[in-house]
């Protein structure tokens, strides 16, 4: 698409490619239809609702917190879909404290050796 300005003065606004994707999706393609919409439209995603997990308490040890998130999904309480969810924050949780004590073993260590 080009657009003159006067006698002598145009600006392209669009690529070449765009302007062939837009003129065959006019033509009736849906599925350069479907490729302009995509990059002009952002897809929506779902939104999750909160998952609220009464039985489960932050002073349980994680071990003891991914052992009830499993009975919750066994008996049925929460969708395996939302069970897996807690279990991987649960597996975050547990990398990030590992990191945190091997921190603070690292640092008490080079302070004993120095």
């Amino acid at each position: 698409m080009t657009v003159v300005l006067g006698s002598e003065v145009s600006l392209n606004l669009m690529p070449q490619p765009w302007e062939k994707a837009v003129q065959i999706a006019l033509e009736g393609d849906v599925g350069a239809l479907k490729l302009l919409l995509s990059r002009v439209i952002p897809q929506a995603r779902p939104k999750d609702d909160p998952i609220v997990l009464e039985d489960i308490k932050p002073d349980m040890s994680l071990s003891d917190r991914a052992a009830r998130v499993s009975a919750l999904i066994a008996s049925g309480e929460i969708s395996p879909g939302d069970g897996a969810v807690v279990l991987r924050a649960l597996g975050s949780e547990a990398r990030i404290l590992e990191v945190s004590e091997l921190q603070t073993r690292i640092t008490l260590l080079e302070a004993r050796l120095s």
